[in-house]
């Protein structure tokens, strides 16, 4: 179906009035308060769900100052897991396929060709197993095996999606974990977050979370942690596109009426520089904005 332009002008139309009716420093108190009476030690049920790691303030710096500045690591290493995207077949197998790898700069070419590779599958009939060890391809440099999924009764593609990302990640992260000196970024979260999420989901994947594969796959994170805070290496993980709710669902709980649909708007409010701030947005230093 194609738009005229008289569809475009009018699809604008709705958008201007939308956003004319929205103000966005209509929140702003309630996000200072936010900032100041609950983020420092949030709680839900009496556990903390986020806390600083370090003094809770707000930095301005300058955006041409921090992308010039000098590296501060001789060596980065960066590791990232992706799938094919799960696929149902008319025999009732559900499988995806995952495989990871790590990169450097400066780079080497002999660790980026290291691969591992994980096939996970669900299968409804529980008479056949595809469970299989550790095998190696490729002169030795690619590691793949094929893990038979807990049987679900939904949730399948999910559940052998997160399976195989997570276990050929970790798995390829502890493998390599040496061949880092200065730094290491994976691309997402430091921890398995998606299994983490099975247990408020779904009294089913709740049961699966405490199941032995799924719980292996987190161990590998966990082990992969002590490692790096062992050899004092710094570990970081970065989320491109976070779709938490777990700051604001605990704010609702705590009897805040959270305005942002997630952790990701909330956050953004808190830390974008405006024109109210005194200098111009993205271009200006100020000084730390204690909280």
């Amino acid at each position: 179906m194609t738009l005229d332009p008289i569809h475009v002008e009018n699809i604008a139309r709705l958008a201007h009035g939308i956003a004319g009716d929205a103000d966005a420093t209509d929140h702003d108190d309630l996000a200072e308060r936010v900032w100041r009476e609950w983020l420092p030690e949030l709680r839900r049920d009496g556990r903390v769900v986020i806390e600083p790691v370090g003094d809770h303030e707000r930095r301005r710096a300058s955006i041409d100052d921090v992308a010039l500045a000098d590296r501060p690591f001789e060596t980065v290493h960066g590791l990232d897991s992706g799938t094919i995207n799960p696929t149902t077949f008319k025999n009732g197998l559900v499988v995806d396929v995952a495989h990871a790898a790590m990169a450097s700069a400066p780079t080497d070419l002999a660790l980026h060709r290291d691969r591992t590779i994980v096939a996970t599958v669900h299968a409804g009939d529980s008479r056949v197993g595809f469970d299989s060890d550790w095998t190696r391809r490729d002169e030795g440099h690619t590691r793949q095996r094929v893990l038979h999924a807990p049987r679900v009764n939904r949730y399948a593609e999910g559940v052998v999606h997160a399976l195989a990302l997570y276990l050929a990640e970790g798995t390829h992260a502890l493998d390599h974990a040496d061949r880092v000196e200065d730094l290491l970024v994976l691309d997402g979260p430091i921890y398995p977050k998606e299994l983490f999420t099975w247990q408020d989901r779904d009294p089913e994947l709740g049961a699966l979370a405490r199941e032995a594969k799924p719980r292996a796959v987190v161990e590998k994170y966990v082990r992969l942690v002590e490692r790096f805070v062992e050899r004092d290496v710094p570990l970081a993980g970065f989320v491109k596109n976070p779709a938490s709710r777990t700051a604001v669902r605990a704010l609702a709980r705590a009897g805040v009426e959270p305005p942002w649909p997630d952790d990701a708007v909330l956050f953004t409010r808190l830390l974008e520089r405006t024109e109210g701030d005194g200098t111009r947005a993205g271009s200006g230093v100020g000084g730390p904005d204690g909280g």
